[in-house]
């Protein structure tokens, strides 16, 4: 009985405040009130939470990728194109996606490595490069594919890659050395360190697992649309930001919880939030505005959630403040 209270105190929070904003957005716009509506926001949640789930690696490593988003393109466009020319299927796809964008990652960190320059920097750079290459291989004209490879934006689809992401992102998280590292860079880079971790390393490996996972997203994402076109400049930093903010999200409601479901919750509270900014015709140009300020919003109610609890408390006992009296 216990562990069953302890398991639903720590998942509550997450499964609260998403059922919270959908009630919402369907108390403000009835035209969304629907069974459909709701299934739609948790299945447009699925590849965003795919992709954060790489960059919270990256997050929890001190490292700031700015060059995911590209990554996604170069692997979506490279592999999606040789998949389609070997006649691989579907299965083909996400395969040469996930090998190209774990490559794209890790020549990030191989760059990182032996430049001894920062991330940002880094990152910054090989989204030019990356953006660059998509626009003169094939001609320039990413990749199409025809309906027989778009599979994966319904089940099961959908659900086989959820599930898979999420299974090799807990395994590297939890249960392996790089996962360890990786919090421990995280945590403390001096004593990290100090135990003998190679910080360097450790920050270049997350940044191939980022690579890994923006494969894998790339291929949910050609995999369902059947289509992915080059972009211009920095066109692909949306995809990094809408990504980091579902981790942001995500790491605001975790409470004692998983934090890859906690992404994925974040990811679907991201898909809510776009949702209502088309029904009310808030205009495109303001919504990473409006996106931030709700990420804001999570973090500060996520950084004073202790002392807010301990506040109710003391008032159900009786009002006292002893810290006050001092």
């Amino acid at each position: 009985m216990q562990a069953a209270k302890k398991y639903v105190k720590n998942y509550i929070v997450m499964f609260l405040v998403t059922a919270a904003m959908i009630a919402l957005l369907m108390f403000f716009a009835p035209a969304t009130r629907s069974f459909t509506t709701l299934l739609s926001l948790l299945k447009q949640g699925i590849a965003p939470a795919i992709l954060g789930w790489g960059v919270l690696f990256n997050i929890k490593a001190g490292n700031w990728d700015f060059g995911v988003g590209a990554e996604v393109l170069i692997a979506a466009i490279i592999g999606g194109n040789i998949a389609k020319m070997l006649g691989m299927g579907i299965a083909g796809v996400i395969v040469c996606c996930m090998v190209v964008g774990f490559a794209a990652g890790t020549v990030s960190g191989i760059l990182y490595r032996l430049l001894r320059i920062p991330t940002i920097i880094i990152s910054i750079a090989i989204m030019l490069i990356y953006e660059s290459i998509c626009g003169i291989v094939f001609g320039g004209k990413g990749v199409s594919l025809d309906l027989s490879y778009l599979v994966l934006s319904h089940f099961p689809g959908n659900v086989l890659m959820w599930i898979a992401g999420f299974l090799i992102a807990y395994i590297l998280f939890f249960k392996t050395r790089i996962g360890y590292n990786i919090k421990a860079v995280g945590s403390n880079i001096k004593i990290a360190e100090d135990n003998g971790i190679n910080v360097k390393r450790t920050k270049a490996l997350a940044l191939s697992i980022a690579g890994l996972f923006a494969g894998l997203y790339a291929a949910v994402n050609v995999g369902s649309s059947g289509a992915v076109r080059t972009v211009s400049a920095m066109g692909t930093m949306g995809t990094c930001f809408n990504a980091m903010m579902c981790v942001f999200i995500g790491l605001s409601i975790v409470g004692g919880g998983n934090i890859f479901i906690a992404i994925y919750f974040g990811a679907v509270v991201m898909q809510m939030i776009q949702m209502a900014l088309m029904v009310f015709g808030i205009p495109t140009q303001y919504s990473q505005v409006v996106v931030a300020i709700f990420v804001i919003a999570f973090m500060l109610f996520s950084t004073n959630a202790p002392e807010i609890r301990e506040n109710i408390r003391r008032k159900r006992h009786g009002g006292s403040f002893p810290h006050l009296a001092q």
